[in-house]
């Protein structure tokens, strides 16, 4: 996973475009594409920063200075910072749909389901 950045959003300075409606996919796209790849969230919804495999458990080594520790640490910070990233994604784009709508993506564990659900 090669995006270390992390997106500092202000919903209010971000969003400034009509909410999802069932009647404005079109606009509401283009706009909604747009606010993401302002904050670097476009590359969770097109897919090109793909989940990392999940991080279960500390290594069974207790040695902190072992190369398996040290992969373990570096894998943990990486899937933290996908969940963080995609978290911000998820709620940007369910705060831009209206209330009626988000039932077609209230189930739904990743910003990149949310967008293909409603595309």
């Amino acid at each position: 996973m090669g995006l270390t950045l992390e997106a500092n959003i202000n919903m209010s300075d971000t969003l400034h475009f009509p909410k999802l409606n069932g009647s404005n996919y079109d606009s509401w796209a283009t706009s909604m594409k747009s606010a993401l790849q302002s904050c670097f969230l476009w590359l969770y919804i097109n897919g090109e920063e793909d989940m990392p495999t999940v991080v279960k458990s500390t290594p069974s080594s207790a040695d902190r200075i072992s190369k398996e520790y040290k992969s373990w640490k570096e894998d943990r910070e990486q899937y933290k910072t996908w969940l963080r990233m995609n978290s911000t994604a998820m709620g940007l784009l369910n705060g831009s749909i209206d209330s009626t709508q988000l039932g077609h993506v209230a189930n739904l564990s990743t910003s990149k389901e949310i967008w293909d659900t409603l595309y």
